[in-house]
């Protein structure tokens, strides 16, 4: 037990970002279900089946595993045919048995609702290269180590990464605010003539985002790095009890499209406005005849990717979140 608790100390509970490969061996086809079952590195959290264990071991030296093996639960005609046998005994056992009253079927457990997904699982701590086994629960383990085969055990996996992997950042959605958005009467306003843009608060003239619904041009969020917008467009939004929520910047409109935010609390992000053409002719602007003269959010996140080296920043990295620090 020495040597478990001195291992022990290497071994950290796994939270929900970590991949935990409990369900099948990584370099071979066991599973949960196979009868060696599968066992898993207590460091890495790696899993391997039966014959695979050894290898990883000789490899990383840590001799801490969780063992999970999976079997069906056994019908109940089994269980009662197994208690009998064991009645049995041999023949002259079997003879006094046969004269003896019924008796109750001790062997047969409680009554359960076994489905076909029903399974016993069992599980132990694993010490390598002895294999020897702990059953779990142990009281005598420590506690960061009982926690870490608990951890394990309730995991989902790989789900957390597979859904990492899912999400593209760069996909937007149609706001929920787009098709029936409010459009304030113009009031003879027009921002057709691009030379004139400019944030209605500041005098500023880039960064650019006019409210579909007010018709107010007001700068952006300020940058990661303190360069870029003042704001004037989200205070905007703020100062109007949040009512009209969908910006587009200036200098992103072209026949294709252009870049719109919404600053609803409950979307927070780039979106899709299908309606985008007739918005802007509302008020005077004609996307079939602008070009494009400032960088989409798109190229900003990309040039920020490239020109930082995240390793190399003291103390946590700070990229922005999907561009909602850009506006």
């Amino acid at each position: 037990m020495e040597r478990v608790r001195l291992a022990a100390r290497r071994v950290r509970v796994p939270t929900a970002a970590d991949a935990v490969h409990s369900i099948e061996c990584r370099v071979g086809s066991d599973t949960r279900n196979s009868p060696g079952g599968i066992a898993v590195n207590l460091e890495t959290f790696h899993g391997y089946g039966e014959a695979a264990v050894e290898a990883d071991y000789a490899q990383c030296g840590f001799p801490l595993y969780l063992l999970q093996k999976w079997r069906p639960f056994p019908p109940a005609a089994e269980i009662g045919e197994a208690g009998a046998a064991e009645a049995g005994g041999d023949d002259a056992e079997g003879a006094a048995a046969d004269a003896a009253p019924e008796a109750a079927p001790e062997a047969m457990p409680p009554e359960r609702d076994r489905s076909v997904d029903d399974v016993v699982k069992e599980c132990w701590l694993m010490v390598m290269p002895e294999r020897t086994l702990i059953p779990l629960p142990c009281s005598e383990l420590p506690l960061n180590l009982s926690q870490a085969c608990d951890a394990v055990l309730g995991h989902d996996g790989t789900r957390y990464w597979e859904e990492v992997a899912e999400y593209d950042p760069l996909v937007r959605y149609e706001s929920r605010y787009a098709q029936y958005l409010v459009q304030l009467p113009s009031n003879g306003m027009s921002h057709g003539d691009p030379t004139r843009w400019r944030c209605d608060e500041t005098g500023v003239t880039c960064n650019l985002w006019l409210n579909l619904s007010t018709g107010f041009i007001g700068s952006g969020r300020r940058f990661f790095d303190g360069t870029g917008g003042n704001g004037a467009a989200e205070r905007h939004f703020h100062a109007t009890g949040r009512r009209y929520p969908l910006v587009v910047k200036l200098g992103t409109i072209t026949k294709h499209g252009a870049d719109v935010f919404s600053y609803a609390l409950d979307e927070d992000d780039m979106v899709e406005d299908p309606l985008l053409e007739t918005h802007l002719l509302h008020w005077g602007i004609d996307m079939k005849n602008l070009e494009k003269s400032e960088a989409t959010m798109e190229e900003i996140q990309a040039e920020f990717n490239s020109s930082v080296n995240f390793p190399a920043l003291d103390g946590p990295a700070f990229a922005p979140d999907n561009d909602h620090d850009r506006r």
